[in-house]
């Protein structure tokens, strides 16, 4: 069985949101990219990432922000 860990990304920070609701956030961390490193340093071979605003506003807000950074090993589809 192969686990994809998550990134989910809301005004530029990894959040989560309760029960799908953007008006209920917890904030996990400031920046994506080492979000990344985190999941890699834990095993990580794939990532799954989910633009919020993008998904709010069909945008794609911070596609140039996953594609100019990479993360050792990562492998994105």
């Amino acid at each position: 069985m192969r686990i994809y860990p998550a990134i989910d990304i809301k005004d530029g920070k990894c959040v989560r949101l309760f029960k799908g609701q953007f008006s209920d956030v917890t904030v996990y961390g400031d920046s994506p990219a080492k979000m990344a490193k985190k999941w890699e340093s834990l095993g990580g071979e794939y990532i799954h990432v989910v633009d919020l605003d993008g998904a709010l506003k069909e945008l794609n807000k911070y596609y140039s922000l996953l594609k100019d950074y990479t993360v050792d090993n990562l492998q994105y589809n």
